[in-house]
């Protein structure tokens, strides 16, 4: 069992719109990891060649695009991102959980050269 209060969690902005809080991080079971994010604007496109990303939208709005699709999330609604599949995330006040497996380790995970 793994115990870890919010009040030890790393937090950390990933871009100029993605602000991280790291509960659950790969160190600490390779297997998953599990953030929460706050996305106010453009999260530039990138590819996780290893995990799977699995986002939870709790409150404000998130626009997801691939380079096959675009969709509009609305709070309680679900993403699922595969491993190699590219995704730009726009965000308005998105309030985000965000899990990963196997567990985030930021050499998987690219900025594709359009972002």
């Amino acid at each position: 069992m793994i115990n870890r209060p919010s009040s030890e969690a790393l937090r950390f902005a990933a871009d100029d719109a993605m602000t991280i809080t790291d509960l659950l991080p790969s160190s600490a079971s390779p297997d998953v990891s599990l953030v929460t994010g706050r996305l106010n604007g453009l999260h530039a496109p990138r590819v996780n060649h290893r995990s799977a990303k699995v986002y939870l939208l709790l409150g404000g709005s998130l626009t997801a695009r691939t380079p096959a699709r675009e969709v509009s999330l609305e709070p309680r609604d679900l993403l699922m991102v595969h491993p190699g599949e590219e995704v730009t995330l726009e965000g308005d006040d998105a309030d985000l959980v965000i899990v990963c497996s196997p567990g985030f380790d930021p050499a998987d995970e690219k900025d594709t050269p359009t972002g």
